[in-house]
């Protein structure tokens, strides 16, 4: 699962008004020297991360989130993005009372890509909403009726998921699993209502593929395939610096071990550091480029 997802920022400020103000996140401190070691890791000249904040669900397992406000002026990974472009598509953050949470967005000047829309998965009754936010972010709301939640003091509970948009469904999933991801479910949709609802053209199909822990929901990855159109691949844009969803962390057992088992089937991974965590504790990490160009970085599960 995603223990944390890098996000890049032109202002601090828009998070502060969004994510604190009006959803309730909670800051967490970050090391002094986290900056640093992301520099490092990332490959970037000192001094090119200008801020950092660390936001959280208070009681949620995973899926935190680090805005990053870079020194310069960097591009938006999803800026003119077309619906089947292959990139880091959405945070996903559930909420309780779907309406009541998209009705004060709308009051608080956040326009809605549409109305709230209601459909069935298997037994869960889910409503959700889209809307486009600062950075060219997707953010999507959704609130899965009857089930409890672990949420801010205003109900909005996340990252629950984090979708990706690929071009080899199997490849992607086969890196997740080697990275101890839990296969939890498949969906293939099709007919005039997903093309209509998505944009797709007439025999257009999406397949998703869920990972993560079966045991909460929050740090999944749901990847999508798009069947039937092409997009512009972006994510030689989700590279630091940039704006929007770049970038995500999670926990391996030894990096070392996974690194060279991954280099070993034929994936790109860079190289093996120690350095400075979230928490203020060296651990060794390396980063793993996916097929489609999407980067984690595998920190270690315990210090020393």
């Amino acid at each position: 699962m995603y223990h944390y997802l890098y996000v890049g920022v032109a202002s601090l400020r828009a998070v502060e008004a969004l994510w604190q103000d009006l959803m309730g996140f909670e800051a967490f401190d970050l090391p002094a020297s986290y900056a640093a070691s992301l520099e490092q890791l990332w490959g970037l000249a000192p001094g090119s991360i200008g801020r950092l904040v660390g936001l959280q669900t208070p009681g949620a397992p995973a899926g935190r989130l680090v805005f990053v406000e870079f020194s310069a002026s960097c591009p938006a990974v999803r800026e003119g993005a077309a619906v089947t472009d292959l990139c880091p598509k959405n945070l996903d953050v559930n909420v309780i009372d779907l309406f009541e949470r998209a009705a004060e967005l709308e009051a608080a000047g956040y326009q809605l890509r549409s109305a709230p829309v209601e459909y069935q998965i298997d037994q869960l009754e889910v409503r959700e909403v889209q809307l486009g936010i600062h950075d060219d972010i997707n953010l999507v709301l959704a609130e899965i009726v009857g089930e409890p939640l672990v949420a801010t003091e205003r109900g909005y509970g996340g990252v629950t998921s984090v979708v990706t948009t690929v071009d080899d469904l199997a490849r992607e999933m086969a890196l997740l699993q080697a990275l101890e991801f839990p296969v939890l479910d498949a969906h293939r949709l099709a007919g005039p209502a997903i093309e209509q609802m998505i944009g797709l053209p007439e025999g257009g199909e999406l397949h998703m593929q869920l990972l993560g822990d079966p045991a909460h929901r929050f740090g999944r990855a749901e990847l999508v395939k798009y069947v039937g159109a092409r997009g512009v691949n972006r994510y030689p844009l989700a590279l630091p610096p940039a704006r929007g969803l770049f970038r995500g962390a999670i926990r391996v057992e030894d990096p070392a071990v996974s690194r060279q088992s991954l280099l070993a089937a034929g994936y790109d991974c860079g190289e093996l550091f120690v350095l400075m965590d979230i928490d203020g504790r060296e651990r060794s990490v390396c980063s793993v480029h996916s097929p489609a160009g999407w980067v984690l970085d595998a920190w270690a599960v315990h210090s020393g």
